[in-house]
């Protein structure tokens, strides 16, 4: 039969046929072999090269580096450089345009904030030192310290090494023992105006040393007790001696010869300015001499005296008492006088000798007159002291005058007459005194 090859014929394809169904599981196949064991690497870090800024950062395995010991070499780039290099842009350091260096804006704002700082205080000298870190520059500062010692007249501050003003709130000085030692101080700094400024000062009383606050004067033996801590002014002043009597010196022929009296002298006088605490007590004297404690004496001035020798008899005037004491201002008086010092008979006189006395510009309670000398224009008796003092008080210290003398003929009968002496008595000197005065606390 004959065939016909008809060449590759394609139609189109067919629909898919139905699955077939699944053939059996093929038999397991045999294990392969084992495989080798592994192992951890040890990475080793190789070089470390900067790149330029704006690189990618690189991580290149060594050539040849081994498995189990890799080697790996870095690329790292540098930081790109700054703009406008050491400069803080206003929008860092001033995001709220407060205009303000920044440094005084924090000071300003820790002043506001109510903080007291603490300061360490020493002592050197008459110089308190006061230390303290972060104060600020300006403005009011709190501040508190405990005393390395007792404030007194005369000291001064520094602040960190500057030196600052004393200031109260009364504007009067700072007052003796204004804080004591170990004490806790508030003050407030005025860094602008370099002053500290004590709260506690205020009402503190002070006064000059021309002003007094007369505390006690005595005029007799008592006790004084302070009354107050401060500073006392004591005044001794010693009392003053007696003038002499006008007195008969002659006898026989010359039986009415007589002489007056010298004047007494003046007692010493003197000052002294000390510290007292309240309640300290002193002893005081005031019965001829004048002391305070063991601080301050002044002597009695010495009475006027005769001496009796007939035609040569003489006055002696009393001589002045003396103060004594460390620190004392004496105050020196001006002697008594003698009077006429001449024996007088039948129709004569003499008069007394003035009591000594003082400069009373030196102290307001020092009197610049003694007592009088009689005479027979006045009295012939000595005249007591009579001044007052500067301060209104009584002439405390002074001497008193010495008698006068004199001799006059009275008639006795219608034929006669007879001659008659009068004798003048010496006047008591000032008494003594001791006067307390309170000059500041």
């Amino acid at each position: 039969m004959p065939t016909f090859d008809l060449g590759k014929i394609i139609g189109p394809q067919g629909p898919q046929g139905a699955q077939g169904v699944q053939g059996k599981q093929g038999v397991q196949g045999v294990q392969g072999v084992p495989g080798r064991d592994g192992y951890t690497p040890n990475i080793q870090v190789g070089q470390t090269t900067t790149l330029s800024a704006g690189s990618d950062a690189t991580v290149t395995r060594r050539a040849g580096s081994p498995d189990s010991a890799p080697v790996f070499d870095f690329g790292i780039p540098k930081g790109a450089d700054a703009i406008n290099a050491g400069d803080m842009y206003k929008s860092i350091y001033d995001p709220q345009n407060k205009a303000q260096d920044i440094f005084g804006y924090v000071d300003s704002e820790i002043s506001k904030s109510g903080v007291t700082f603490t300061l360490t205080c020493n002592k050197s000298g008459t110089v308190f030192s006061l230390t303290g870190s972060n104060l600020p520059s300006t403005g009011f500062v709190p501040c508190v310290f405990k005393a390395a010692a007792d404030f007194e007249e005369g000291n001064t501050f520094t602040v960190n090494n500057s030196a600052y003003t004393i200031a109260t709130s009364n504007g009067e000085a700072l007052s003796y023992k204004a804080f004591v030692k170990n004490s806790i101080v508030p003050i407030v700094l005025d860094r602008s105006g370099k002053t500290i400024n004590f709260k506690q000062a205020g009402g503190v009383l002070s006064l000059s040393a021309t002003s007094y606050i007369m505390v006690q004067c005595f005029t007799k033996n008592g006790t004084f007790t302070a009354p107050m801590t401060g500073k006392y002014r004591i005044t001794c002043i010693g009392k003053g001696g007696r003038g002499a009597h006008g007195t008969k010196v002659g006898t026989g022929d010359y039986e009415l010869l007589g002489i007056n009296g010298a004047g007494g002298g003046a007692g010493g006088a003197g000052q002294i300015t000390v510290q007292l605490e309240k309640g300290d007590v002193k002893q005081v004297t005031a019965n001829g001499t004048a002391s305070f404690g063991n601080l301050i004496t002044a002597t009695a001035g010495e009475d006027g005296k005769i001496v009796k020798n007939g035609l040569s008899s003489s006055t002696t005037p009393g001589a002045s008492g003396s103060c004594s004491g460390t620190g004392v201002t004496v105050f020196t008086p001006n002697a008594a006088t003698a009077g006429k010092n001449t024996p007088v008979s039948e129709y004569g006189y003499a008069e007394g000798g003035n009591g000594g006395f003082y400069d009373d510009s030196d102290c307001i309670f020092l009197s610049g007159e003694g007592g009088k000398g009689g005479d027979i224009t006045n009295q012939i008796d000595g005249i007591p002291p009579a001044k007052p003092s500067p301060s209104g008080g009584f002439p405390f210290g002074v001497g008193g005058g010495g008698g006068g003398y004199r001799c006059y003929s009275i008639p006795f009968s219608v034929t006669g007459i007879a001659p008659v002496p009068y004798y003048g008595t010496g006047a008591e000197g000032g008494p003594a005194a001791v006067i307390v005065e309170l000059l500041t606390n």
